[in-house]
């Protein structure tokens, strides 16, 4: 589940638990959130990044066991990484980022706005998952799924695209 999902659902302290205790210390004063947030190309994630890290402030939990990286490895089975072309939280350059910090990994895109593959259905996204969770199969290099409806499907189930 997404962070941003936990916290929609109530989930709140255990996000807050384990963002606040896994990130670096957090003492910044509301002007240094505000240009943090100016400095975000999204007005909804710049909002959300900088809700989180109000809960965080004063957090004084900080485990020097906690991962502080370097991201990236040879795992034993290759990764897949998905990524929607219109994020405004995750973008697609992060997937293709992580991507290549780990070889032989995949990457599928699905063509897409809202945060997070699953906001819109796409049934060449949920086959790849399958195939991926099935039996280890990536999708060919430079795969881009399709939306199966537009953003806002009407009554009845028609969509509003190309309207």
């Amino acid at each position: 589940m997404s962070s941003a999902t936990s916290m929609e659902t109530g989930n709140v302290e255990g996000v807050v638990g384990v963002m606040c205790s896994d990130a670096d210390p957090l003492d910044r004063d509301a002007t240094e959130l505000r240009k943090i947030m100016a400095g975000i190309n999204s007005t909804w994630a710049g909002a959300f990044g900088v809700q989180l890290m109000t809960r965080c402030a004063g957090w004084q939990i900080h485990p020097e066991s906690r991962f502080k990286g370097p991201i990236g490895a040879n795992t034993s089975s290759p990764l897949l990484f998905i990524g929607n072309t219109a994020d405004p939280l995750t973008p697609l350059a992060a997937a293709k980022k992580n991507r290549a910090a780990f070889p032989g990994s995949g990457l599928l895109t699905q063509d897409s706005p809202g945060h997070g593959v699953i906001a819109v259905a796409s049934s060449c996204t949920f086959k790849a998952i399958g195939a991926y969770f099935a039996n280890g199969t990536l999708p060919e290099e430079g795969t881009v799924c399709p939306m199966d409806e537009g953003l806002f499907a009407v009554a009845g189930g028609n969509s509003t695209a190309g309207a």
